[in-house]
């Protein structure tokens, strides 16, 4: 009966450990994606307000 106990025990922490690391992966997974998804598009601003500002006639930039 013990023996039964300890098993399901640590089934138990098996299976919590196996969740928290899966947990964890994807957490960092969708961390990543958000920081490239942000970057990606913080990258396509500057790059949109540097081209107009650079389209500009010389005069208006000073």
């Amino acid at each position: 009966m013990n023996n039964q106990i300890e098993i399901k025990a640590t089934i138990k922490t098996y299976l919590s450990t196996f969740l928290m690391v899966s947990l964890g992966i994807l957490l960092i997974y969708a961390s990543y994606y958000t920081i490239q998804y942000t970057w990606d598009y913080a990258s396509q601003q500057v790059s949109f307000e540097v081209n107009r500002w650079a389209s500009q006639p010389f005069s208006t930039n000073y």
